[in-house]
């Protein structure tokens, strides 16, 4: 169980030195959206603007159902006022494109769920985890939650048939 944690903890630094060196390297934009119905919309449609000329079609396809989802979420979850806002930002290295989603929210669980069929909900997160090649969950008491996903720039090329 030691092993387990200690395991656990070097990996937890690994991310953050990943995800500090990832910021320092990337090209970014960063846009602040009230924290109301249109969120997930406008955060659609500043994907659109800021990365059409920047990744292939079907990377920007996946950037705006994803950072649909975590605002989506953030609206739904957070518990701040819609006064309040949530923060977009999109980063691009040669490799990867990592997207992120902040608000003020620092309680409550975040976690894929089944989803359900009947009643809606529980799809976000899962979505979030099938297209994305990572994606993380950073808290503070200080600035709230932040949802990261990361993708590859251009999607790798299916192999010859």
């Amino acid at each position: 169980m030691r092993r387990e944690h200690t395991a656990l903890q070097a990996e937890a630094v690994e991310l953050r030195a990943e995800n500090a060196r990832i910021r320092d390297a990337a090209e970014q934009v960063e846009v602040r959206l009230p924290l109301d119905a249109q969120a997930p919309g406008a955060a659609r449609i500043v994907a659109a603007q800021y990365l059409r000329d920047r990744v292939t079609a079907p990377v920007l396809d996946r950037a705006r159902l994803l950072v649909s989802e975590l605002v989506t979420n953030s609206m739904r979850h957070c518990g701040a006022p819609a006064a309040e806002g949530v923060t977009v930002r999109f980063q691009l290295t040669r490799a990867m494109l990592r997207l992120e989603v902040e608000d003020r929210g620092h309680n409550g669980a975040i976690a894929a769920r089944p989803p359900d069929r009947q009643n809606g909900g529980g799809f976000g997160l899962n979505i979030v985890q099938t297209l994305s090649d990572r994606w993380g969950i950073e808290r503070s008491t200080h600035t709230g939650t932040r949802v990261w996903a990361q993708l590859p720039r251009t999607p790798p090329t299916a192999p010859p048939s």
